[in-house]
Formats: structure tokens, sequence, C-alpha cells
């Protein structure tokens, strides 16, 4: 979530979000919420349309460019991001948040793989990010959670191998790529046993915390396995893919994409800027001097 956070922080006045509310993605307080991550799910939706519509955008940018560039001196895509960088600030800052999406989607992904490798590699990109825009905690203990893993083949290589394995996620269900962070299971699992009351008296008698405490675990397994069965007893054929591989809810974000592409280049298409200012989105403001520190610390 705090990654999530992190992108809001760098996104937040950059009219981003009037744009999603232009493109009809999100009303403007739900849009809004996004840069504070209230609703992860919502908000990780808006982030994965948000990559895909910038990746289209760079594209049909440097299609111009190709277009334009004599055959001698034509860059490659690589080369061409690199020089724009350098003397556009507005290609390099919504090139800095394309980057910073992709390695939270790469994050979410290592979960939901259970992809312990894959794990290690995007928190190290994302590290950076924590420093740069002042969130603390993280920046603080996830260097040392790094280092912890990175020792573990000399420390204990069997803990090592296991974390490979995949033991460092819950799987829930049959459906693929569907594994969950432990501390998320945990949290369900809480939720499950706290039902519609939530955690009012529970905390304040200690003999219905302690049976909580020691029983809370067997008494949601068992709620789970029954659910299970009860799917199961009505729907014979065990689904097996993931609950976003739909028509529908691939058509839906197909639609979203094609929307925000079309408000983006409506307002301009960022990475065909030549200005040498950082500008918002909707109203052409130039942005503060501040911004611009986001990207010498990066």
């Amino acid at each position: 979530m705090d990654a999530l956070k992190t992108a809001g922080d760098l996104l937040e006045g950059s009219g981003w979000v009037a744009a999603l509310v232009q493109a009809g993605i999100a009303s403007a307080g739900t849009a809004d919420s996004f840069l504070r991550a209230a609703h992860v799910a919502r908000t990780r939706h808006a982030h994965q349309v948000t990559a895909a519509t910038l990746s289209i955008l760079q594209h049909h940018a440097y299609e111009e460019y190709s277009r334009a560039a004599d055959k001698d001196e034509h860059l490659s895509f690589k080369e061409w991001c690199q020089n724009r960088t350098k003397v556009c600030p507005q290609f390099h800052y919504w090139s800095l948040v394309l980057e910073l999406e992709v390695s939270i989607l790469t994050f979410v992904r290592s979960l939901r793989e259970a992809d312990f490798d894959m794990y290690l590699d995007t928190l190290w990109e994302l590290l950076p990010w924590f420093f740069a825009l002042d969130h603390t905690h993280y920046a603080r203990w996830i260097p040392v959670h790094l280092r912890d893993m990175m020792s573990l083949h000399r420390t204990h290589p069997d803990v090592l191998e296991e974390l490979r394995a995949g033991m460092f996620t819950v799987q829930k269900t049959n459906r693929t790529f569907s594994s969950i962070a432990t501390d998320q299971a945990h949290e369900q699992n809480n939720a499950c046993i706290k039902g519609d009351g939530g955690a009012v008296g529970l905390l304040d008698n200690p003999n219905a915390l302690q049976r909580w405490m020691v029983a809370g675990r067997e008494v949601a397994r068992v709620i789970g396995e029954f659910e299970m069965a009860q799917v199961h007893h009505h729907d014979n054929k065990v689904q097996t893919l993931h609950h976003d591989q739909t028509e529908s809810i691939q058509k839906s974000f197909d639609k979203d994409v094609r929307s925000l592409v079309s408000v983006f280049e409506e307002l301009g298409n960022p990475f065909l800027e030549e200005t040498t200012d950082i500008l918002v989105l909707d109203t052409k403001e130039v942005a503060s001097p501040s911004v611009g520190r986001w990207g010498r610390r990066l």
C-alpha cells in the first residue's frame, strides 16, 4: 500500500486526477483518493490503466520521431528515451511515473506468482523512491530487510530454499495468479473471526481475546473449508483462472486505457512537449521548481 501512496505523492498536482475524471475512470472524489491509496484495488487499477496509457503515448511519440528522423541518425527507442530525458523535464517526469508504476505492478506480480527472486529485485527498485519521497519508515527498514534476505544463502540456506518455493505467500484458492502476502492472509483471517461486530469488546475481554489468539486460525480454516465445500457443491467445475481473466473485465480495461489515451492526447502528449518546464496536464501551469528535486534525487 505504501508504494501506491508513494506513486500518489509523485503524481500529486500533475493533473493526473483531472485526466482520470475526464476519461470517466472515476469520479472526482474517488480519483482524488487514489493519491492516498484509500482503496487498494481501485488505486492499483488506476495505475495499471495509467501505466498502459503512458507506454502507448511514449511509443506514439517515438513513432513521430521515427517518421521525421534521417535514417543515418535514427536512434533506437532506448537511446531516444535517454536523450529526451536529458533535454525535456516533462518527458523525464512522466517517464519516472511510468517507471514507478511498472515497479509497483511487478512487485504485485512477484506476490501473486510467489516468485521470491522477483520480490527482492522489485524491492531494490522501489527502495530509492521511499528515500526520494520521504517515506521514512520504509526507507529505514527495507534496507535492513533486504540485507537479511540477501544473506540467507550463508546464514539459513534451508529457509531460502523454502522462500524460493513460494512459502513467503499464501495460496487460498486454486486460481492462478492469486497468492497473497502472509500479512494480508492474517488480516483476512482476523476479519473472518471478528465478524460484523469488529474487535469492539474482544480486546476488553481477556478470556475472549485468549480464545481468539489460540483458536482463531483454526476457526478461520474451518469456515474457509466450509465455504469452499459449498462452492464445489453448487459448481462441480472448479475455477482456476484469475477473476480478472474474463472477457467483460478485459473489455472494460481496454475501454479505460483507450479513454485515458484520448484524454492525454487531447490535453497534449507529455512525451511530445519541448518545454524546459514541467507543466500540469490540464491547466498547463508551470509546476513549482521544488518538483524538480524528485528527478535530481532519482
